[in-house]
């Protein structure tokens, strides 16, 4: 406490228009009373607000709060913190106060008006509004924030994510949050929204509707999942996809309950009648619930009758063709695999990994990755980054005398050997795996180029790399005939290759009987072509009649060849 008579002390200073303590932060007048002093007795004291009616000033740890009449909180009261956020607590916040108790209830409605204004201002521009917070409330929400990311394992990123910053943006004080099942109704209403307004959207669509329907395990839960898509092709000519079923998939996966799954979405959707092909990949169960599939759909409805509708998954096959040369060699890599995973085991075995990495000069800042035994592209990653640290594993033997298992000389040529051969695999299958353009135009060059290679394989002077290839070819061979008729029309549609490509690959894959291979193509387009005609005049487009197999043929092979 000052001990200084009134006497000695200096006069006040009168307030002018400049100060922090006579404008907010938009330029209005802030109306404050001056903290209860005895030295300024018989000065003149500027107006005193309504809103301390409802508010008592404290001194708090040298600190002056207002503390609220009804509820008790205490919020900042200096007179550089101004009265609006007192009047917004009463008006809008404090939980006790009475209705007729809201202080200057006009002025805080302009104030509003005000700040909503710029609010929308600023966020036509792409910009954050301006706050309206002062700084002890500023702290105490990002207390809140930081709260709520504790409390539920939340990203960090999450602040940055537009939806949210859009969300918080938009907030308003009377805003209340809603609890989870209002949420969970809000959530499937705009779901429900949305789903009718694609039905639609494919209904209007001219064209048919292929799909693709995959089931897998989540590691974690170990729950089984089943994911149903739809694509087509729009009246501008936009390839488009939508998620039409997502669900969990108790056990048994057997045909019938996959098949049950698929017919519900199909005709909830109204898709049955349109559907071009269903994509699945080679595993059992997926045979059966297409043949109880294809009994229950209208054949009429479907291409040649159905019998383009079953489709093998060309990735998938891919996927076992490789599956089958990595199991002839898996010996081979097998201690590059416990290097790489000694090496990521722990945070600090991993910074001696990089220390050793950067004295040895390697230049790349690839990390190690340990691949997933059952996807091969993982253990193609996991190689080619390796190798790159190959001179790296022998110098960590002296660091760490727990390391047993540095690959030797031999090991490193057969890692080289299979990265250079499954990086033919990887892309291909990368090209394979596109969503934002057609594939199945890329799958006949592509895959036979992946047969001439593994011919040339056969013929390697390396006894591992022959056998493995002898594995791969029996496995290729094997799906090839499942899935070539479809993919060479698509190669045959295709304006760039058209017969010719498929005349040169037959030729070399064939040989005397390529014709015949040929022959089967064409027939199948003709006989696609005349469906698709059929199809058209019953709708009433507008097409040359044709009258006989022959003059169908005489069509077709003007239009495709």
């Amino acid at each position: 406490m000052s001990t200084t008579s009134s006497a000695s002390a200096p006069a006040p200073r009168p307030p002018t228009s400049t100060t922090s303590e006579s404008q907010s932060l938009f330029g209005e007048e802030v109306e404050s009373i001056p903290v209860e002093n005895p030295q300024q007795q018989g000065t003149k004291r500027r107006k005193t607000s309504d809103v301390w009616n409802h508010f008592k000033k404290k001194n708090i740890d040298g600190k002056v709060k207002a503390q609220c009449n009804y509820c008790g909180k205490l919020m900042a009261g200096a007179s550089t913190s101004g009265t609006t956020h007192l009047k917004l607590h009463i008006a809008k916040s404090c939980p006790s106060a009475p209705k007729e108790a809201s202080p200057s209830r006009e002025g805080t409605d302009i104030r509003r008006q005000v700040l909503v204004k710029q609010h929308n201002k600023a966020r036509s521009k792409g910009i954050s509004s301006p706050s309206v917070f002062n700084e002890e409330d500023q702290k105490a929400l990002r207390r809140d924030l930081a709260r709520m990311v504790i409390l539920h394992e939340y990203p960090l990123a999450i602040v940055d994510h537009v939806g949210f910053r859009d969300f918080v943006g938009g907030l308003r004080s009377n805003f209340k949050i809603v609890g989870r099942n209002t949420l969970k109704r809000d959530i499937k209403k705009i779901y429900n929204e949305k789903k009718q307004k694609t039905m639609v959207e494919i209904d209007k669509n001219a064209s048919k509707v292929a799909i693709t329907t995959d089931l897998w395990t989540a590691n974690n839960s170990k729950r089984s999942f089943m994911v149903i898509t739809a694509h087509y092709i729009s009246d501008s000519w936009t390839l488009e996809s939508r998620v039409i079923r997502f669900i969990r998939m108790p056990s048994p996966h057997d045909k019938y309950s996959l098949s049950k799954i698929l017919l519900e979405c199909l005709s909830d959707w109204n898709i049955d009648l349109k559907l071009s092909a269903i994509t699945v990949d080679n595993a059992s169960n997926n045979d059966g619930m297409m043949k109880l599939v294809s009994d229950k759909l209208q054949a009429s409805s479907l291409i040649l009758g159905g019998k383009l509708l079953h489709v093998r998954c060309a990735a998938h096959i891919l996927n076992l063709v490789v599956q089958e040369g990595l199991n002839v060699i898996g010996d081979g890599i097998e201690k590059v695999r416990s290097s790489v995973y000694f090496w990521t085991q722990s945070p600090k075995r991993t910074e001696i990994f990089e220390k050793i990495s950067r004295q040895s000069h390697i230049a790349s800042t690839k990390e190690l990755v340990l691949d997933c035994r059952t996807r091969w592209n993982s253990t193609y990653l996991m190689l080619s980054t390796a190798l790159i640290y190959k001179d790296v594993f022998p110098r960590l033997l002296c660091c760490e005398p727990q390391y047993q298992s540095a690959p030797t000389n031999r090991d490193w040529e057969v890692a080289q050997i299979v990265c250079e051969k499954l990086g033919y695999f990887h892309k291909v299958t990368e090209l394979l795996s596109g969503t934002a353009y057609p594939t199945a135009n890329h799958y006949f060059p592509s895959v036979f180029q992946l047969k001439l290679e593994l011919n040339q394989w056969l013929s390697s002077e390396d006894e591992l790399v022959k056998k493995m290839a002898g594995k791969m070819l029996a496995k290729f061979d094997k799906y090839w005939s499942d899935v070539h008729d479809i993919m060479s029309l698509a190669i045959v549609l295709d304006p760039r290759y058209k017969l010719m490509l498929l005349t040169f690959y037959f030729n070399k894959m064939y040989g005397s009987k390529a014709n015949e291979e040929i022959d089967k193509v064409k027939n199948l387009l003709f006989e696609l072509f005349a469906d698709y005609d059929l199809e058209s005049t019953d709708r009433g487009v507008i097409y040359s009649q044709v009258s006989s197999s022959t003059s169908t043929s005489s069509a077709a092979h003007e239009h495709f060849f």
